[in-house]
């Protein structure tokens, strides 16, 4: 007769450790995103913001410059007749 020998019992499947592990190092992946994405959002608000004030400052010098190149002498006459210009250079 031969001796029975204890064959070591085959599973398959993953022990506590390593589905603790494997979670662990999924929410530290997902945090890296998550902080990834919320640095992406943060830049593109402020992105539009920069763009918001540069065309208000755009549409303002435009103003100015558009008041100025229109601006014509003024001429007033005193008291006397005389002819009092303003001219600026």
């Amino acid at each position: 007769m031969i001796p029975h020998r204890a064959r070591p019992s085959i599973q398959s499947g993953f022990t506590l450790v390593e589905l603790l592990l494997a979670t662990a190092l999924i929410a530290i992946i997902m945090a890296m995103a998550y902080g990834g994405f919320r640095a992406g959002l943060r830049a593109t608000a402020s992105g539009e913001a920069l763009i918001e004030e540069t065309n208000r400052l755009r549409v303002v010098h435009q103003f100015v410059r558009t008041q100025i190149s229109q601006a014509r002498a003024l001429v007033i006459e005193d008291i006397d007749n005389e002819r009092i210009v303003f001219e600026g250079d």
